[in-house]
């Protein structure tokens, strides 16, 4: 009689496994911090950090609609400021934007976009020289602001602004210097 030794074959076969299943652990980890790291250097990149602040806007987020200043010369009452800002949130959440260019530079980078937004300045200025030349038709400067204010949150027009968005990257992160007012004023639609 042939006795044939199975508890061999078998511990060969539980090595076996043993290692192929480490082997795929291994592998497995490997591909997940390689995942990871490829995307946080994609969320990183100067273009995504400019996305993700164009989004703020757009999203109305709170940090930007706690900044919106009121930058006409009209001084404004309570009421008017609301309905500014009412008008600006409008803006922000119809802004388009694109992103038209990467230039990457050791540790400085520049981000070419552009901007789509309502062209609130024209209508303002439009409204301002209507005020100014039937200044009869309003009975104080009340009225007047109102007239102005109206027509900017009626404006249908449209205008598109070239913004560029500087990066210094700093601790491996790439960090966005501030933007000048006139940029803001573009985002606006006040420029």
């Amino acid at each position: 009689m042939i006795v044939i030794n199975t508890k061999k074959k078998i511990s060969k076969r539980k090595k076996t496994m043993i290692w192929i299943s480490l082997i795929l652990v291994v592998v497995i980890v490997f591909l997940v911090v390689l995942y990871f790291k490829i995307k946080d250097n994609k969320l990183n990149s100067p273009a995504e950090v400019t996305k993700n602040y164009l989004e703020k806007y757009i999203k109305l987020d709170k940090e930007i609609i706690s900044n919106i200043k009121f930058e006409y010369k009209d001084n404004l009452n309570d009421d008017q400021k609301n309905i500014f800002a009412k008008a600006i949130r409008r803006q922000y959440e119809k802004m388009g934007y694109s992103i038209l260019n990467e230039e990457i530079n050791n540790d400085k980078a520049i981000i070419k976009t552009e901007v789509t937004v309502f062209d609130y300045n024209n209508c303002w200025n439009n409204a301002e020289d209507y005020v100014n030349i039937y200044a009869y038709r309003f009975s104080d400067e009340v009225k007047k602001v109102d007239y102005k204010l109206s027509q900017m949150t009626k404006c249908k027009e449209k205008v598109t602004y070239n913004i560029k968005f500087n990066f210094i990257k700093k601790n491996n992160k790439w960090e966005m210097s501030k933007l000048s007012n006139d940029d803001i004023r573009k985002i606006n639609g006040t420029y």
